[in-house]
């Protein structure tokens, strides 16, 4: 859970820069959500779902069924729209949970209450009334609009666009991609009627590859790039071979129509062949990337990266020669005939325009590879720096570990006493044999105890917490370090065996 005043800060900035409410709103929409900024963001977009479809949609108007319905509107006519009084909306509760029906009912039953009065923001009262509907039960995270309507997972294909083309190609089938705006409510008529029909989906399974992506999403963006488009949600059917786009169905479109659409194209279409692909590019009013907020109204007469200075104007000289050349000479020339060339013109100019919008749709896709690209050496080079400092500090530890033996070993040798002569009375000699073959001998007395053997020992490298010494014959493990060698019963040339623990 956040805390300080700024992570709240941040949080409301964020959530007004995805829904667009005011400042008070927003606090309290994530307030009552602990400050979990999914969460208040899908409940807000849920509410101002349902309040534009109480708004603008008139229960009892059969234009608006007309609208929906188009010739059918005699068949749905009484079911959609002649409701009582007391009944809500309807809804496809297909794809909710219990909870989120029950959320949702009492939603629309605030909703539906008198409009408040013009001294009153309607956008604050309808928010107030969730505060109360958030306070009488808690939201799950099956809120939304989202949670409501979900993707038809069963359907969609899992993996980037190449892939989809590569598995289409492999399975002969066609690529039927939709790419969805999360503020648009087709989108969401699209997972709840179309996608659920079982004659679409039926359609769809055997002869296409469906991959659905949000706009906002880096798949989304790649795709609109290629495929450029303004009017979403849009439902795109592409050749796996060519890459080409045969069929474009812009918005919502029922199961039947998408039923007759999808039955139409396959009649007119036979696998293999190249088909009558439609233009990737239409001249465009403005800037998608202005229009879908990609990167905001200021940003949308920006130029590329690569392009060229200056190119407008070498084209309208270019173009301007051109006419030039075509032109009678003068005085020959009347109205039809300049009317013409002004015609001829705005032609030339619209073809560039296009070529303009197919090549900055190519150095956009560019961008985005040159971007996936760089974050992966990026990511790359974080993970070499990484082991090669764990490698250091493993090297760092270990030199510090020998440097503590040696240490050790010198203070022993120091510690232990000197070695009696041979001539000595009461002396013995030990040859001790260690784990890798080596011998080592040296001469005690029978006064001195295992422990002292056990320096010597450590001196030459055996550890004593992890070595032992015993009597070769018979076998004995030397354990008491305070005994001294008469005691054991050591009075002549013995070997001693050092044996790891």
């Amino acid at each position: 859970r956040l805390g300080t005043m700024s992570e709240h800060s941040e949080v409301i900035e964020h959530f007004i820069s995805v829904t667009g409410a005011t400042e008070e709103v927003a606090k309290q929409f994530l307030e009552s959500h602990n400050w979990e900024l999914e969460q208040s963001v899908e409940l807000y977009m849920a509410v101002a779902a349902i309040e534009d479809s109480d708004r603008h949609v008139p229960s009892n108007s059969r234009d608006a069924a007309a609208a929906t319905y188009g010739d059918n509107v005699d068949e749905h006519w009484e079911e959609h729209y002649m409701l009582d009084e007391d009944e809500s909306t309807v809804h496809d509760d297909s794809g909710a949970s219990e909870h989120t029906r029950q959320t949702r009912d009492r939603t629309v039953d605030q909703l539906r209450q008198p409009e408040p009065s013009a001294s009153i923001a309607p956008e604050s009262m309808l928010f107030s009334s969730m505060m109360v509907s958030g306070r009488q039960a808690a939201m799950s995270e099956d809120d939304g609009m989202e949670a409501m309507f979900p993707p038809p997972k069963d359907l969609m294909f899992k993996g980037n666009f190449d892939a989809l083309r590569k598995s289409a190609e492999g399975d002969r089938k066609y690529c039927l991609i939709n790419i969805q705006r999360r503020d648009e409510f087709a989108s969401y008529e699209l997972n709840r009627d179309t996608w659920k029909d079982v004659r679409v989906k039926e359609l769809v399974r055997s002869h296409f590859l469906f991959w659905q992506q949000p706009f906002d999403s880096l798949p989304g963006q790649s795709y609109l790039s290629i495929y450029p488009t303004y009017d979403l949600p849009t439902v795109d059917i592409i050749n796996p071979i060519s890459g080409a786009l045969l069929e474009r169905l812009p918005r919502h479109t029922p199961p039947d129509a998408m039923v007759e659409r999808l039955t139409r194209f396959l009649d007119s279409h036979e696998w293999g062949t190249m088909g009558k692909a439609l233009p990737t590019v239409a001249p465009l009013p403005f800037d998608p990337a202005e229009f879908h907020g990609l990167d905001g109204p200021a940003a949308a007469d920006k130029r590329t990266r690569l392009s060229l200075e200056g190119e407008d104007a070498d084209l309208d000289a270019a173009i301007a020669s051109s006419l030039q050349d075509c032109m009678p000479p003068s005085g020959c020339v009347d109205d039809e005939v300049s009317r013409g060339a002004r015609r001829q013109r705005s032609d030339v100019r619209s073809e560039t325009s296009n070529i303009h919008a197919y090549t900055d749709s190519i150095r956009r896709t560019q961008e985005i590879e040159f971007q996936q690209s760089l974050e992966e050496d990026q990511m790359k080079e974080r993970l070499l720096a990484a082991e090669e400092e764990r490698i250091a500090l493993q090297r760092a530890l270990e030199m510090s570990e020998e440097e503590e033996r040696q240490r050790i070993r010198r203070n022993k040798e120091a510690e232990l006493a000197s070695e009696p002569s041979s001539n000595e009375p009461g002396v013995v000699q030990l040859a001790l044999r260690f784990p890798d073959g080596a011998r080592r001998s040296r001469f005690f007395r029978g006064t001195d105890t295992v422990q002292t053997v056990m320096d010597f020992m450590h001196i030459h490298g055996a550890d004593p917490c992890q070595h032992t010494i015993a009597l070769s014959f018979p076998r004995r493990v030397l354990s008491d370090p305070s005994q001294t060698l008469a005691a054991i019963g050591i009075e002549q040339q013995t070997v001693l065996v050092v044996e790891p623990k």
